[in-house]
């Protein structure tokens, strides 16, 4: 997918390929700007900035070492 560009054009052929409807999809990126104009145009947005970031919105688990 690529990240959504100044009216979130950047997703429109990824999802129109992958024929999954927007609320559907989910946009995961650094960048808050990225993230904002995913979730405007109906998509469910994560922002993250390390892997860590990722574990509560995903469910996972970091297994004891």
């Amino acid at each position: 997918m690529t990240g959504p560009d100044g009216d979130g054009t950047g997703q429109r052929p990824d999802r129109a390929r992958a024929g999954v409807p927007v609320d559907r999809c989910l946009f995961v990126d650094d960048s808050g700007e990225n993230v904002d104009a995913a979730v405007a145009l109906g998509m469910t947005g994560v922002r993250f900035s390390e892997p860590a970031d990722l574990h509560e919105p995903f469910g996972l688990i970091r297994a004891e070492a």
